[in-house]
């Protein structure tokens, strides 16, 4: 058997590499008007946490967001751990059913008064996309 034949059949026999594996995703950043889809290399991102790097790559908005003040949600607004397998998540992700990207506005913090019936309460929360989701959950928590 000459080398070049040698070199076919190792191609074929080989295992094929995970650098071959490109998954799409489909991600809305939270506020924006509709998902987009992006490739992933699983090589170069295994989870949400490395798939942050990605994700601070292709959107402008995120290049100054530090990877760990980036959450992850699913449709029903409820996080996603980072560690969470990005192949497991790539499967259930459609355009209507998108990986949310919820990210900080500013450093600062937002003080809200409201009342609910007569009952008067205070909260902080911090200033991102999701400030008025984060809002909701605190007066239903303070008023259950």
């Amino acid at each position: 058997m000459s080398y070049e034949d040698k070199s076919k059949l190792t191609k074929f026999t080989e295992p094929p590499s995970i650098s071959n594996s490109i998954i799409k995703m489909w991600v809305l950043l939270e506020g924006s008007q509709r998902a987009v889809k992006l490739k992933a290399d699983l090589s170069e991102a295994k989870d949400l946490d490395d798939f942050a790097l990605i994700l601070k790559r292709e959107f402008e908005k995120l290049k100054k967001v530090e990877p760990e003040d980036i959450l992850f949600l699913d449709s029903n607004n409820t996080p996603i751990r980072p560690g969470i397998n990005l192949k497991s998540l790539s499967g259930n992700s459609t355009d209507e059913n998108p990986l949310i990207v919820r990210y900080p506005l500013s450093n600062a913090n937002v003080v809200v008064n409201y009342t609910f019936g007569h009952k008067p309460g205070k909260c902080k929360i911090q200033h991102t996309t999701g400030s008025l989701s984060s809002l909701r959950e605190a007066v239903v928590e303070k008023f259950n």
